[in-house]
């Protein structure tokens, strides 16, 4: 590939001492120290200066230790010539059940966010997501000043802010959503759920722009990049996880043809939404002002209602953060890791 080609690569590496193709040898740390930082290596030459490298992972235990890798990665990373942009948190409303000793449910995992310097560029625009108050607190927050100008804050340091809202609210840092439950034809170890690729999409990049993930898989970056007009490309080694792909592209252009168009007026210029299996929750096809009225207990029953149908599989659903989440039950048994790891057990989380 040539120099500067790519605005953005989003992508989950085999974890740490995760078996590799079924010939019994694992991806222990000397393959990260290696031919893993030899790849990230060619990411950096073939970004754009404005490009960014998402990073999932997440160490093993070993023991009654859990390894540092996934921190050491930064340091590697950085050394490279890489610049450490932000480190984001993936919380799991229900992660899955397992036995453990010495830990307790292994509940997070990092996506840490490098750039090739300092002349990347964010969208949080692309990512508002609707405000979780109340209908009554929404008409008092429009009230409030510092929901529309720049004000200086009494506290926090002095320095000037603008809040998010009242009916739409800017991203953090931390995204809440469950591990990808939906049918796994290929029988992969560790798939993206939808709403992580489609969330740093968003946050960093344009439609039109180029999505590279080099370690594929099943390619839900690509179906998730086709979905939001940007172009894209895959790499991966095992060609039956990939074959999947024209499958799940014509399933992306059935969905999206029977999904219901945003009332004018209801949903901010430029928030677009991926209709896919936990992909980030759609806003309301309503007036905001109605929505509450379409919850009950926070969740959203039809929401719950078609998954109990049997459209989807089993899922989680985090509309409303974790407090309102119905758990779900994955499709097939849990066999127990060692020592534990659930991320060893179910191969979450890539």
């Amino acid at each position: 590939m040539p120099e500067g080609c790519v605005d953005l690569v989003v992508t989950s590496p085999p974890y740490e001492r995760q078996p590799k193709y079924g010939n019994g040898e694992k991806y222990e740390r000397d393959w990260f120290e290696g031919a893993f930082m030899d790849i990230t290596g060619e990411l950096l030459r073939v970004l754009k200066p404005t490009g960014q490298f998402v990073l999932n992972f997440r160490s093993r235990r070993q023991g009654a230790e859990r390894s540092t890798l996934q921190y050491e990665l930064v340091f590697w990373l950085r050394k490279q010539g890489w610049l450490f942009a932000e480190d984001h948190v993936w919380v799991k409303p229900s992660p899955p059940p397992g036995r453990y000793k010495q830990a307790l449910k292994d509940q997070v995992e990092y996506c840490f966010r490098f750039a090739k310097s300092d002349a990347y560029e964010l969208y949080p625009e692309q990512c508002l997501m609707p405000a979780r108050w109340d209908a009554k607190d929404r008409e008092r927050r429009r009230k409030l000043a510092h929901n529309f100008t720049r004000v200086n804050a009494p506290s926090g340091q002095g320095r000037k802010r603008v809040q998010a809202g009242p009916d739409w609210v800017a991203p953090g840092n931390a995204l809440v959503t469950e591990p990808e439950f939906s049918p796994n034809p290929t029988k992969h170890p560790a798939r993206f759920p939808p709403s992580i690729p489609e969330y740093f999409i968003k946050l960093c990049t344009r439609p039109g722009q180029v999505v590279l993930d080099p370690f594929a898989g099943t390619c839900t970056a690509a179906v998730v990049a086709e979905a939001l007009e940007r172009r894209w490309i895959m790499a991966e080694l095992d060609e039956k996880y990939c074959a999947v792909l024209p499958d799940r592209l014509e399933d992306l252009r059935q969905r999206m043809a029977k999904a219901p168009k945003p009332v004018p007026g209801t949903v901010p210029e430029g928030v677009r939404t991926v209709p896919l299996p936990f992909a980030l929750p759609a806003p309301k096809l309503v007036a905001l002002r109605r929505a509450a009225d379409e919850v009950s207990n926070g969740v959203h029953v039809e929401q719950v209602g078609e998954r109990r149908g049997g459209e989807d599989a089993a899922v989680g659903v985090a509309d409303h953060g974790p407090e309102s989440v119905v758990e779900a039950t994955p499709p097939e048994p849990i066999e127990h890791g060692e020592d534990g790891d659930t991320t060893e057990a179910l191969g979450f989380g890539a």
